[in-house]
């Protein structure tokens, strides 16, 4: 993980886990210096319906903060009326940084699931089905994954911690029955409220050693394709611990997010992904 990813993993951890950030509420300024809680002596850069939360001073901007908070909790309802389009942090609960190399897995009702393209920027992780253009985001690789583009500008995807055995029951049902169970090195776990379920959020492009599953049960498990021979798992603990003996194995080959062949003009199977995009353990 590189020092820009880190801080990427960092700065979403610490986004979903604030009250307010009075820089979506601008619209509310005025409201605030009608409430009394601000002098109106005081000066400001601008005036009246031109004001701007870049005009207020450090301390003015503690106090609109502040008073945002008490507002939100007061008017619950406004950020319910503003739906997909409410920052993320009001859908997300203790958010935490997954550590280097978690295992994650991402349910599917598609056969096979071939890529990870998709996603949404960081201000919008909250309900992302409500998305109209939900589709029309394309992640660019291997930009995406470099950690620089900012909060704002990275597309992410959703998926389980694949050691949280408490999930696969339901999310197969909600979900679908196959599902990709991959690694990531900065990835991070919150508690989604509209979902009521700890998801796992990460940027796209920065996948690797991903495995199709296919056939999950009730109890997790499922089986994968290997060489032409399928072999099944009668839980989530045994595929993880098939697969961590699987990837040993080949870690030692240099982890690649491009492994295109020139020669078989394809991406190479097993432990390499670019765009999300795998065709296998082989």
């Amino acid at each position: 993980m590189t020092t820009a990813q880190k801080q990427g993993q960092k700065q979403l951890v610490d986004y979903l886990n604030q009250t307010v950030d009075p820089y979506d509420f601008g619209g509310l300024i005025n409201d605030w210096r009608n409430s009394g809680d601000v002098d109106l002596t005081e000066s400001f850069n601008q005036e009246g319906d031109d004001l701007q939360v870049e005009d207020l001073s450090e301390g003015q901007l503690t106090r609109f903060t502040k008073w945002l908070k008490e507002y939100v909790d007061k008017h619950p309802e406004e950020v319910f009326d503003m739906g997909a389009e409410a920052p993320s942090y009001f859908h997300f609960r203790n958010a935490k940084a997954l550590p280097s190399k978690s295992w994650l897995i991402h349910y599917t009702s598609q056969s096979p699931f071939t890529s990870f393209k998709h996603g949404r920027p960081g201000n919008q992780l909250g309900l992302t089905t409500w998305f109209r253009n939900r589709l029309e985001l394309t992640a660019k690789c291997p930009e995406n994954a470099s950690g620089e583009l900012g909060l704002y500008e990275t597309l992410y995807g959703f998926s389980f911690d694949l050691s949280d055995t408490r999930h696969f029951g339901n999310e197969r049902r909600k979900y679908g029955q196959n599902a990709v169970i991959f690694q990531h090195d900065y990835a991070i776990k919150a508690y989604h409220v509209g979902d009521n379920e700890y998801q796992c959020i990460f940027p796209l492009c920065g996948e690797y050693n991903a495995i199709p599953i296919y056939g999950i049960t009730m109890a997790g498990g499922g089986w994968v394709t290997v060489d032409n021979n399928d072999i099944e798992f009668e839980s989530n603990e045994a595929l993880l611990q098939w697969a961590e003996s699987r990837t040993k194995q080949r870690t030692k080959k240099k982890k690649q997010l491009a492994g295109f062949s020139s020669t078989t003009s394809r991406w190479l199977p097993g432990i390499t992904v670019r765009h999300g995009t795998f065709d296998g353990m082989r």
